[in-house]
């Protein structure tokens, strides 16, 4: 195929300011040119002298190989999923679309094509020259690409991070989480707007300018870590329990966390001799403004943090996000699953229907005489919901099922199965905390799933595995309709023992005893009571399931710190330290 001409050539020396060039960005399967395909590629034009304004990118999904598959991890990255790929163009006709959006580039004096700017082009160059190769062979790239991510290292080397995610954000405009080709693009051109009046600080104001700096040998510049932040403002945050807000200098929110301490929890992110994860460092590196909001006690800002997480979505939180699916609630036998408040399903709340899908097959196979297991790997996988490559051979598992029966007793109706395997969950899980399980790293190994030989005494390994799991988040589930309505009072921090908070938990939302209403050393009035059945109707969302579960932490924390706790449930009667903590040792 002829190549499409890239531009007119021996075009002026442009000022920065005013150059008509291509932000361009690739999404692949992997990091190997050799070995990987490209998944997507999105441009846009970034030309300052057109009278309509920023353009829209443009972004194509590129078709890949008969038999190769997207990746698990690039699908969760980018959101393309195998159906998405219907649509795709092959990479013979998205190149040459790119080809002839880049034809009418100018060419800058001295310059071999029209400018693509890209932003760590030493990932996207090998894929880009591999496809040109194959639809244009015998002729070289027909633009010239210049990294922004070089330039930003050069001129901003005291940020935690320059990656696109971070410097799009540091420049005030932000990217999605997905990872998209089109995004991408748009958000190099920002970065590049960025850019130019740094560069112009430094002297670099026209093309020639830029070429001949870049092609100087950078200065190794070490530098300690400069944050945004202002410092002044980190450093007066009380010391003081509370929620805290990260947010972009436009006020877009990043994170939001929790702290006993706002002033140390804050001030913990700056400090040169702690390491943060690259995803902290991505955020730090936005971040130019931050809000609070004070609590009355730690545990009232763990409650705050889960619930404001649950309504803004932040960013960089990563736990506590918000889920589309809510709470289920299980049959007696473990095979149905369904919303909350139906009295045929009695058993939970559980957080999700996979949470016990391989409890219930357990339950299953156990409780029939000559049960039928799935006809290959992949319906297996579903029913344990666990991927196939990390479960025995069918022939295997079936050996071990009856290995587990003759252990588990003989068959009777699901139902009675069920509390059987409830009680076997509950010794090994008190097995497990007094240290009489073998849990050495070769028994961690098999019940993972890892690659190695198996045999009948794994697979029972591994289905006490599951019926541990399954045993605790049933035990969990009953404990949280327990906590849904109750009042609670725990000893206050500090010096003066004789001071205490209280809490009302009604309906699984958490209310502020008024003031007065607990005297010292007394009891905080009861919830109403409820039954547990009434109590089902409760978790009708992720939200309170968490809130509960963040609680849970709490009361943990508290006993552990030695403080005096006492929980009043409308059913049951009242828990205290010692009681307390054998509970939540079970859950």
């Amino acid at each position: 195929m002829t190549p499409v001409p890239a531009g007119i050539r021996g075009g002026p020396d442009p000022s920065l300011k005013e150059l008509i060039a291509l932000g361009l960005d690739c999404q692949t399967t992997g990091p190997s040119a050799d070995r990987d395909h490209l998944l997507e590629i999105g441009w846009v034009r970034i030309d300052p002298t057109s009278a309509e304004g920023p353009l829209e990118p443009a972004a194509h999904l590129v078709a890949l190989p008969n038999g190769t598959k997207i990746p698990p991890k690039v699908a969760r990255l980018t959101g393309v999923q195998e159906c998405d790929l219907k649509t795709a163009r092959t990479p013979e006709q998205v190149w040459h679309k790119l080809l002839k959006t880049a034809a009418d580039l100018p060419v800058p004096a001295g310059g071999s094509g029209g400018i693509a700017l890209i932003h760590y082009a030493r990932f996207e160059r090998p894929f880009l020259k591999a496809l040109h190769a194959r639809c244009c062979p015998g002729s070289e790239l027909p633009f010239e690409i210049v990294c922004t991510h070089a330039i930003a290292r050069r001129l901003l080397p005291h940020l935690p991070r320059c990656g696109l995610r971070a410097l799009a954000g540091y420049f005030g405009d932000p990217v999605g989480e997905s990872k998209r080709a089109g995004d991408h693009a748009a958000a190099t051109r920002s970065i590049w707007h960025g850019l130019l009046p740094l560069l112009g600080a430094q002297g670099i104001r026209r093309w020639s300018h830029l070429m001949s700096w870049l092609n100087e040998p950078a200065a190794v510049v070490r530098q300690a870590k400069h944050y945004p932040m202002p410092r002044g403002l980190r450093l007066n945050a009380p010391d003081a329990p509370g929620v805290y807000r990260l947010r972009r200098a436009n006020g877009d929110l990043l994170y939001i966390g929790k702290a006993r301490s706002l002033k140390h929890r804050i001030n913990s992110y700056f400090q040169s001799r702690r390491r943060h994860p690259e995803h902290i460092l991505e955020m730090l590196t936005q971040a130019r403004d931050l809000d609070y909001t004070l609590t009355p006690s730690a545990l009232e800002a763990a409650l705050l943090e889960a619930d404001l997480i649950k309504q803004a979505n932040p960013p960089y939180n990563i736990a506590l996000k918000p889920r589309e699916y809510a709470p289920v609630y299980f049959s007696a036998n473990y095979q149905t699953a369904g919303q909350p408040g139906q009295p045929e399903l009695p058993v939970g709340p559980l957080p999700s229907e996979r949470a016990l899908a391989a409890f219930g097959f357990v339950v299953l196979q156990c409780g029939r005489s000559h049960p039928a297991l799935p006809a290959d790997a992949q319906g297996l996988a579903a029913a344990l919901n666990v991927p196939a490559p990390y479960l025995p051979p069918l022939s295997v598992l079936g050996d071990g099922l009856n290995l587990y029966r003759k252990i588990c007793g003989p068959p009777v109706d699901l139902t009675r199965t069920g509390r059987r395997l409830l009680k076997r969950g509950l010794w090994l899980w008190r097995q497990d905390l007094a240290g009489c399980l073998d849990t050495s790293e070769d028994e961690k190994t098999v019940r993972t799933g890892a690659e190695k030989e198996w045999s009948a005494p794994e697979v029972v390994t591994m289905l006490d595995g599951i019926v541990r799991r399954g045993s605790q988040l049933v035990r969990r589930g009953r404990w949280l309709e327990i906590l849904a309505s109750a009042t609670l009072r725990w000893e206050a921090a500090g010096q003066d023992t004789r001071a205490e908070h209280a809490l009302c938990i009604r309906h699984g939302r958490i209310h502020a005893v008024p003031c007065g209403a607990v005297s010292r050393g007394g009891t905080p009035p009861p919830s109403p009571a409820a039954s547990r059945a009434a109590c089902r109707h409760v978790f009708t969302s992720a939200a309170t399931y968490d809130r509960l579960r963040v609680l849970t932490t709490e009361l943990r924390r508290l006993i552990g710190e030695g403080r005096r706790v006492y929980l009043l449930p409308a059913v049951g009667g009242p828990l205290e330290n010692r009681a307390l903590a054998r509970l939540l040792n079970l859950i």
